[in-house]
């Protein structure tokens, strides 16, 4: 009967430490779960937070990258300005043909200014400069043309050493100036 009472009291005290332990292992599970999304979820958030500050970084240098080229291409522009104020003859085309030392002053010149336009119209928006790029290209078009112009043999130009934008806008200026020239041949009592 003993054994009875043993075997009795063994099986209620482990049907009743059985449950307690089954709910205290749901719990701990419970909370290692819980833990786990909680975790997940600021890993998820610190990985987006990151994320989105690369992306704040990467803005932040273009803009930084487009800024620099700006002023870097309005600091060449002026250079040339000073340029042209300078050498009032180079701004005008006027140079001694013949005379190496002045030809290559002027060929210096006209390449300071088409690298000048070049980098003003590539890095900035609208067409503020294409009135002056069409006005210089129309005073230096006995020298630029042949060396600019979409029709001249690829050989025998310096087309490949300008951005595709400056050159779009040196042909449309040519278009005009083109276009220009011959309404004025047509409409000069010379040309009726």
């Amino acid at each position: 009967m003993f054994e009875w009472v043993s075997n009795f009291l063994e099986s209620h005290v482990a049907n009743q430490i059985q449950p307690g332990i089954d709910v205290a292992n749901i719990v701990a599970v419970a909370f290692l779960l819980a833990a786990f999304v909680i975790s997940y979820k600021e890993y998820r958030r610190d990985k987006r937070r990151t994320q989105d500050e690369k992306e704040r970084d990467i803005r932040i240098n273009e803009l930084d990258k487009q800024i620099s080229r700006e002023s870097s291409a309005k600091s060449l522009y002026n250079d040339y300005l000073k340029l042209y104020l300078k050498f009032p003859g180079l701004s005008m085309g006027k140079y001694r043909k013949g005379d190496d030392v002045d030809e290559d002053r002027y060929d210096t010149f006209v390449s300071i200014m088409l690298s000048a336009f070049d980098e003003a119209i590539n890095y900035t928006e609208g067409d503020y400069y294409f009135q002056i790029l069409r006005d210089q290209l129309f005073r230096h078009g006995e020298y630029i043309r042949p060396l600019l112009h979409k029709d001249v043999p690829d050989a025998d130009n310096y087309r490949g050493i300008y951005s595709t934008k400056f050159l779009a806008l040196v042909d449309r200026a040519y278009d005009e100036i083109d276009v220009n020239i011959e309404k004025s041949a047509t409409t000069s009592p010379s040309g009726s």
